[in-house]
């Protein structure tokens, strides 16, 4: 199943299951198996004839998902765990601000949401307080 916006196909993933150590590979059709892990690897079709792989992980994932919803600030607190993904964001044309405390993130988050009358993301790592 696909959805598209703006001409281009992106395929629906189901969530519920996902494993964060779990890369989904896209290419041409559509069909689900697992391994001996008991793990789901999706395959999607790509439109053209090309044989070619492109490997995608959550957060490749998370990132498409907020451009496709035209999200594109993200309020954050830095840590170990999200900074390859505030990396790639960046990387993508997201917008990545960070902050000193969980407590300025979450606002500036809310008052972006109110003001645009979209989604504000907060993105926080989990430690002692949080």
């Amino acid at each position: 199943m696909t959805a598209v916006k703006g001409g281009k196909a992106f395929p629906i993933l189901d969530f519920a299951s996902y494993d964060p150590e779990l890369r989904f590979v896209l290419e041409a059709g559509h069909s689900t198996q697992g391994d001996h892990h008991g793990h789901r690897r999706t395959q999607v079709a790509a439109a053209s004839s090309d044989t070619q792989t492109q490997l995608i992980d959550g957060f490749q994932l998370l990132i498409d998902a907020l451009k496709l919803n035209g999200l594109n600030t993200i309020y954050a607190l830095p840590g170990i765990p999200i900074t390859d993904l505030t990396r790639r964001a960046q990387a993508a044309g997201l917008r990545v601000l960070s902050f000193r405390h969980e407590q300025n993130a979450g606002y500036a988050a809310s008052i972006a949401g109110f003001l645009t009358q979209k989604p504000g993301i907060c993105l926080t790592v989990s430690a002692p307080g949080s």
